[in-house]
């Protein structure tokens, strides 16, 4: 669960923190090597924790992220970039300065996710960050933060898959009620302390007082969490590829996003979401995630940007 972010009443900006903590890890990565840190859920070290403000979320990943993909190479220069998510709206002035200062810049799937749409067009919503980036600075490489697993309702892509669940990942194990491969998250969008383990206690308390006084007044309850459905991406049916690869590259044909940064892809195309699957169609699956990504970086073209998580080399 998404906790401790709320919906900012004031500009939100980096903090302080944040500036210093990519210096550290400008300085780190121009010595030669980086600074990671752990993030939650035991994933491998991979980024250095920028800090949280008001409805943001930000990290700068270390490691060697090669600016296309044709230059990857093992022994590829260290770069350092933000990838960031401000929940609530756009970056204010002196935000979106920090971001022109980047390498390249990635825009999570949670950005922007309270401004209407709610929960949708996370692609406009990103094109318009990355237009606001480049006009302090055009040379910054702006990303689209892509994922390979679940068809999240943060893109309008999540949508089409809803309406469209015959090209959703099935699998007959997957549950009694039903064959489709699914996962929820849910969103705090309520009031909270800037500080996201705090928020989340002083949320907890609220959320639990409030609950007690609506059930003594019989009131409809507050819509504090948003709780979200998403079905899995079948990279074995051609016509969700399609989908896949056209998110992309209609958004990249707008002129102000540089590419995708996939994620999802850690175990060398394979997954986790496939396990209900059969050894067939796990590697079906993992077959066609190729597929999709190469045939996704020949479309981009040469002067295109890719990037992928934990560093996943194409041939």
């Amino acid at each position: 669960m998404r906790k401790g972010f709320r919906i900012a009443s004031a500009e939100p900006e980096f903090p302080r923190l944040a500036q210093n903590a990519a210096d550290r890890a400008v300085s780190d990565a121009t010595a030669g090597h980086t600074t990671p840190t752990t993030r939650s859920g035991g994933d491998a070290p991979r980024s250095v924790e920028l800090g949280h403000g008001a409805g943001t979320s930000c990290t700068a990943p270390c490691s060697f992220a090669a600016p296309r993909l044709s230059e990857l190479t093992a022994d590829a220069s260290p770069q350092t970039y933000v990838h960031c998510a401000n929940y609530s709206g756009e970056w204010n002035a002196k935000a979106l300065k920090v971001l022109a200062a980047q390498p390249f810049v990635v825009f999570e799937k949670y950005h922007k996710i309270f401004e209407p749409p709610i929960c949708d067009e996370a692609e406009a919503k990103i094109a318009a960050s990355c237009a606001a980036v480049k006009k302090i600075s055009p040379k910054v490489q702006c990303l689209m933060y892509v994922e390979s697993d679940w068809a999240r309702l943060e893109y309008s892509l999540g949508h089409w898959f809803k309406a469209h669940p015959e090209a959703a990942l099935q699998c007959p194990n997957s549950s009694p009620e039903s064959p489709f491969v699914t996962t929820n998250d849910t969103i705090y969008s309520g009031p909270g302390d800037p500080d996201p383990e705090k928020a989340y206690t002083y949320a907890t308390l609220l959320v639990l007082l409030l609950v007690m006084l609506l059930v003594l007044l019989h009131a409809p309850p507050l819509m504090l969490f948003r709780r979200y459905n998403y079905l899995a991406y079948d990279f074995n049916n051609s016509q969700a590829r399609e989908m896949w690869i056209q998110r992309v590259t209609k958004t990249v044909a707008g002129g102000h996003v540089d590419g995708a940064f996939i994620d999802g892809n850690r175990g060398l195309f394979h997954s986790g979401i496939t396990g209900p699957c059969s050894k067939e169609k796990q590697a079906g699956w993992a077959a066609g995630l190729q597929q999709a990504v190469s045939e996704l970086a020949q479309r981009l073209g040469p002067n295109k940007v890719q990037q992928q998580h934990c560093v996943t080399a194409i041939t």
